[in-house]
């Protein structure tokens, strides 16, 4: 739903709370409505939240939240729900909303399967907003620093703009849409225009390029950290394309920035000139992400220096984008933790978290496994921020038991490739995360029981890396 025909014709009330006299009222009242700035609504809204709510919807500035960017998980681990709010606050919060973005936008947040309320599967045809997002202020509006960030499954979006760390639309912006889930070329996804743009720009390429534009796996689809002058990208340059083919990647970045406000889309350009501009970009498509019937690309990623748009249309779409103006010195938030003398990822990332776990629970085994190590520390100066990105999953650390005669799964192959032998009568504890001990254990570790679970594994880190540091050796 455009922001325009969002305030001409009043249509939240038919679903946005399903129909209830409040969504009626709170249509009524937003109706033909003249959008007051970001600001003003923003300090209506923090003056009429009571001291525990500001406990629960508000941190600091500078608080490690605010570099947290949703990578597909739902509340994005912060704040609270929309449903926590009186009706007035809700007004006032999708008002907000509205007026931080663009005349064009489109709320993100939308299409959600409609089973619980209907015993169907079908789709909601109206932005579920209030029951799938959560909101966080950092900082207080009255004060020249603040953000407030609105969050959920498929949403990230910041109401803020730039701030003084250089970073365009002051962090990370995700969106989605599961229409059109596992099917060829995504038919009425919100966002097929990207799908049918990068298309297009897949076809304007000589065949060389084409070849050289296409990589075999596709990226995990959070690693969105820029990498810097030193990064190392993969696809063709977008310096060596056709005039016409550099006309469709800035056509696809407009599309990018379509909903978001003028002056935020216009700082995130100066960000890419300062990098050196479309010519120091890079584009990749993804083999892995067509379907049998056609070759069409439904991944692909434009990558630079200080800017990475990530946009992965299969089975549906989740895309991630990040724009810096300084790339050697990106977000950075929370209390310094340490200094990291190498880049840690993949499997250096994932030895990193068991050393920390196993500190913690002390248990015969950790397991931690490789895909959850999805993020990336950087070298030099860490802080919190960074590890809260770095754990990505909002997981907590579990520990589970099973029988050495029944040990399985990836954990038995992680031990076979250790060359380690377990005796079959004995029984072992092994540190993992919540999430594997709870949705993954048989495929994890074969015949296992569930034992507890503690704390969460970004605080883990947190204390471990401020007293060992992050050596690996």
């Amino acid at each position: 739903m455009k922001r325009r025909h969002f305030l001409q014709l009043g249509l939240l009330g038919t679903g946005v709370v399903g129909g209830s006299a409040f969504g009626n009222q709170l249509a009524a009242s937003l109706v033909s409505k003249t959008l007051r700035p970001p600001k003003a609504i923003a300090i209506d809204l923090f003056d009429s939240f009571s001291s525990e709510l500001k406990d629960a919807f508000v941190v600091g500035y500078d608080d490690p939240w605010r570099q947290y960017h949703n990578r597909g998980v739902g509340g994005g681990g912060t704040g609270i729900g929309m449903v926590d709010l009186t009706s007035d606050q809700q007004s006032l919060m999708i008002e907000l909303m509205y007026a931080g973005m663009s005349s064009e936008s489109v709320i993100p947040n939308q299409h959600y399967l409609s089973r619980e309320s209907t015993g169907k599967s079908e789709w909601n045809p109206y932005p579920s907003i209030i029951r799938f997002t959560n909101l966080l202020f950092c900082g207080d509006p009255h004060d020249e620093e603040c953000q407030i960030i609105f969050s959920g499954a498929h949403l990230m979006l910041r109401i803020g703009g730039k701030n003084r760390e250089g970073v365009a639309f002051g962090g990370p912006q995700i969106y989605g849409d599961q229409r059109g889930n596992d099917l060829q070329g995504l038919p009425g996804n919100m966002y097929k225009p990207h799908l049918d743009d990068g298309m297009d720009l897949f076809r304007a390429l000589s065949k060389e390029q084409q070849r050289t534009a296409v990589v075999e796996a596709s990226p995990i689809q959070t690693q969105i950290e820029v990498q810097g002058k030193g990064g190392a990208y993969t696809g063709v340059p977008v310096a060596g394309v056709s005039d016409y083919a550099k006309s469709l990647v800035r056509k696809l970045i407009n599309l990018t920035f379509k909903p978001y406000a003028s002056d935020d889309a216009a700082y995130a350009w100066k960000c890419i000139e300062h990098n050196g501009g479309l010519e120091n970009l890079h584009l990749s498509f993804y083999a892995d992400s067509t379907y049998e019937d056609e070759v069409l690309y439904q991944t692909y990623r434009i990558e630079g220096p200080g800017t990475v748009f990530y946009f992965r249309g299969f089975p549906h779409v989740h895309a991630f984008f990040n724009v810096a103006m300084d790339a050697e010195n990106p977000l950075s938030l929370g209390d310094i933790v340490g200094t990291n003398p190498t880049i840690l990822e993949g499997e250096d990332l994932q030895a990193l978290f068991e050393a920390a776990m196993m500190s913690e629970r002390k248990t015969d085994f950790v397991y931690y496994p490789l895909d959850s190590a999805v993020g990336k520390i950087r070298s030099g100066t860490v802080r919190t921020g960074d590890l809260y990105v770095a754990e990505s999953w909002l997981n907590n650390e579990a520990m589970i038991a099973v029988k050495g005669s029944e040990v399985g799964g990836e954990f038995g192959n992680q031990l076979k490739a250790r060359g380690i032998t377990v005796q079959p009568d004995r029984i072992y504890s092994v540190a993992t995360t919540d999430y594997t001990a709870k949705y993954q254990l048989e495929e994890s570790f074969g015949h296992a029981e569930f034992v507890s679970q503690g704390q969460p594994l970004r605080d883990l880190l947190v204390n471990y890396t401020g007293k060992n540091g992050f050596s690996l050796s």
